[in-house]
């Protein structure tokens, strides 16, 4: 049986930082999350990085994530846009 309090999988990352990011970004919009994933001593990754929420928070967390994750096509529009010279 499903409940609200169970932790579920939002996204899984290929860097840590990454998963910190956004665990960072929802927790500062009132979303409790982790990160799970082992790392070895030397910084190797045994399992990737993932972002966990409560189901409770799931819907909200998803909506947060299409706000602010851009594709590569964004990015380079963006930059376009900017003038894409520095």
């Amino acid at each position: 049986m499903e409940k609200d309090d169970d932790l579920i999988k939002l996204e899984e990352y290929e860097f840590q930082v990454d998963a910190q990011i956004i665990k960072t970004m929802l927790e500062g919009n009132g979303i409790p999350a982790m990160v799970t994933g082992e790392l070895d001593p030397y910084g190797s990754v045994f399992a990737k990085p993932r972002v966990l929420v409560f189901r409770r928070d799931e819907a909200a967390a998803r909506e947060l994530l299409k706000q602010v994750q851009l594709s590569d096509a964004d990015l380079d529009a963006m930059a376009e846009a900017d003038g894409g010279e520095e």
